[in-house]
């Protein structure tokens, strides 16, 4: 059987390409699932049963980028002895690398606009690069766009269905829906001109807990213990049941704050980084409201929670009804591979 293979660095990367590979077998190809080491992308993949090797670089942005060249030379070996007659990847070099030094087809999807380095790598060795409608760099001739956001590769109606048991299990639900803070670590490459930073929602946090259960996502181990009270044990893929029967998102986390909007919750987002998803949803939709975590204020968060939720599922079905199916389009793009690859 002929193989595909999947460049995965993230658990959104994994999360945008799930639906295709669970139904790898039905598309007629095996897959070959290769990843950056990251504890919460192991646990989903291990969850839904997938096999998957993992590449060398792992720890800060500048050993990931140093041990390039290792994990090239390691995944061509691998390359070379399977049938992999593609790869698939979002906003990650590596795999199109590979690719490329084998005359293979590398087909690249990206939302993250302000990744350069990233997209500085894969622009030059992907024969495809595909975007949403809203994503605000020219990549050249090799980009294309489609209408929609790839959130929605994952959390479409026809491919989610939020499970209101997964927060009532966690008590998260006894004073009606909870708030959900997201803190990120400012670690990844593109976040360079923060990185060691974290936000501060201390003070909101405390206004808040007296009318409504809090819960913080934190990426990484070092926190205040005194936010212990706050961090729930769930499995990562719980997640975005519990972010869907939110009140209201919080955070720096560009893909959350999009997860939120297209399940209909609103968003405080706090990076100072802002994508071309997060331009058209705050901008179009309003359902996104960006303020540093310095200049937040008790108001800014109150004028949200007063709205009607019956406004923010409005603007979810707008969100919903403007884009193309996102699932069934990447479906098609790995058809494609394969007929290309029939073809020859």
């Amino acid at each position: 059987m002929i193989e595909i293979a999947f460049d995965l660095g993230h658990p959104a990367h994994y999360l945008t390409f799930r639906d295709v590979l669970k139904n790898s077998e039905k598309l007629g190809f095996k897959p070959f699932i290769f990843i950056q080491e990251k504890d919460v992308l192991k646990d989903l993949l291990l969850n839904d049963g997938f096999d998957f090797t993992t590449r060398y670089n792992k720890g800060t942005t500048f050993s990931r980028v140093s041990l390039l060249p290792r994990d090239i030379v390691y995944l061509r070996k691998l390359f070379k002895n399977k049938n992999i007659i593609a790869n698939f990847a979002k906003c990650s070099p590596v795999g199109s690398c590979v690719a490329k030094s084998l005359n293979k087809r590398a087909i690249e999807l990206d939302d993250t606009d302000p990744a350069s380095g990233q997209i500085f790598l894969f622009r030059w060795t992907a024969t495809e690069i595909w975007t949403p409608h809203c994503y605000y760099r020219d990549l050249g001739s090799k980009h294309k766009k489609f209408k929609g956001l790839i959130q929605l590769a994952y959390l479409d109606p026809s491919v989610f269905k939020p499970d209101k048991s997964v927060p009532r299990s966690l008590g998260l639900l006894e004073r009606g829906k909870p708030i959900l803070i997201r803190i990120i670590s400012y670690d990844a490459s593109h976040d360079w001109k923060n990185w060691n930073n974290r936000d501060d929602f201390e003070i909101i946090v405390k206004k808040l807990e007296k009318d409504y259960e809090i819960i913080l996502s934190i990426e990484g181990k070092n926190y205040p213990k005194k936010w212990d009270k706050y961090i729930k044990k769930f499995r990562a893929s719980d997640y975005h049941h519990i972010l869907a029967y939110s009140k209201l998102y919080i955070g720096s986390g560009a893909s959350s704050a999009a997860e939120a909007s297209v399940l209909g919750v609103p968003s405080i987002y706090t990076n100072y980084q802002k994508p071309g998803f997060i331009k058209w949803l705050e901008h179009k939709y309003g359902i996104i409201k960006s303020i540093n975590s310095n200049n937040l204020s008790f108001e800014d968060v109150n004028r949200i929670l007063e709205q009607k939720e019956s406004e923010w599922l409005k603007i979810q079905k707008e969100i919903l009804n403007y884009g193309i199916n996102v699932p069934n389009f990447i479906k098609k793009l790995v058809r494609r591979e394969i007929e290309i690859h029939t073809n020859q």
